[in-house]
């Protein structure tokens, strides 16, 4: 049986596993950090990251400038609705 099935017929929970288990989950684990590929995928992971990280930062802050602007906006309203209107006759 291969690594990947032993491993796939394991529970959940790692409390459970066999000692066969984590062997198997060392040597695969052993395989995957020997790739040569795995270090740029690394490098690639943390760049999304960082981009979305910044992302997240542009989106606050554009949700903090619309909850001011909508302050504003309301403030506005507030204001014109206390105005007098004007009438035909007042303004004759």
């Amino acid at each position: 049986m291969s690594d990947r099935d032993i491993l796939r017929q394991a529970s959940d929970n790692s409390d459970d596993w066999s000692d066969e288990t984590w062997a198997a989950w060392g040597r695969l684990a052993d395989q995957a950090h020997g790739r040569e590929s795995v270090p740029a995928l690394l490098a690639e992971v943390e760049r999304l990251s960082a981009e979305l990280s910044s992302a997240t930062d542009v989106i606050a802050e554009q949700e903090d400038e619309i909850g001011a602007m909508s302050a504003k906006n309301a403030a506005l309203r507030a204001e014109l609705a206390d105005r007098p209107t004007q009438t035909k006759e007042t303004s004759r």
